[in-house]
C-alpha cells in the first residue's frame, strides 16, 4: 500500500509541475471575461453522489481538486481524478491525462471533466 502511495503521489507531483500556465483565451465572444467549470464523474459508484464544484473560474485561476465527498465504490477507495482530455480541455496535456489526488492544486485552462479512479481496498 505504501509503494502505491508513494508512486501515485510521484506521478502527482510530476503531473503538477508539467502544468502549462499559457492562457488561450481570456475573453468569452462577448468580450467579458472567459469562465471554466470542473466536473466530476464518478465511474461505477455504488453509493452518494460524485462531487460539485460550483465555481466559476478565470483562466490561470489556481484551483483545489475535490475529495470524493459522500462518493463511495464497495471495496474500493477514490485515488485521484484524471483530467478527461476529450471534453474541452483545451491546453496542450501529455499523451495520458494528468492524474489528481484530492487536496491537489492546478491552475486551470479550460472547462475540466474529471473521472474517478478507484483501486481495491485490499491493494
Amino acid at each position: 500500500m505504501k509503494k502505491v502511495l508513494l508512486i501515485i503521489t510521484t506521478l502527482a507531483i510530476v503531473f503538477i509541475s508539467c502544468e502549462n500556465n499559457s492562457v488561450k483565451n481570456q475573453n468569452n465572444e462577448n468580450g467579458g471575461p472567459q469562465y471554466f467549470t470542473v466536473i466530476y464523474h464518478s465511474r461505477g459508484h455504488t453509493s452518494g453522489e460524485p462531487p460539485v464544484d460550483n465555481n466559476k473560474y478565470l483562466p490561470g485561476e489556481l484551483i483545489t481538486v475535490l475529495g470524493p465527498g459522500t462518493l463511495e465504490k464497495e471495496g474500493y477507495y477514490l485515488c485521484w481524478w484524471p483530467i478527461d482530455k476529450e471534453y474541452g480541455f483545451d491546453v496542450p496535456i501529455p499523451s495520458s491525462p494528468p492524474l489528481y489526488l484530492p487536496g491537489a492544486y492546478l491552475n486551470i485552462m479550460g472547462d475540466l471533466i474529471m473521472h474517478a479512479i478507484w483501486l481495491p481496498l485490499n491493494q
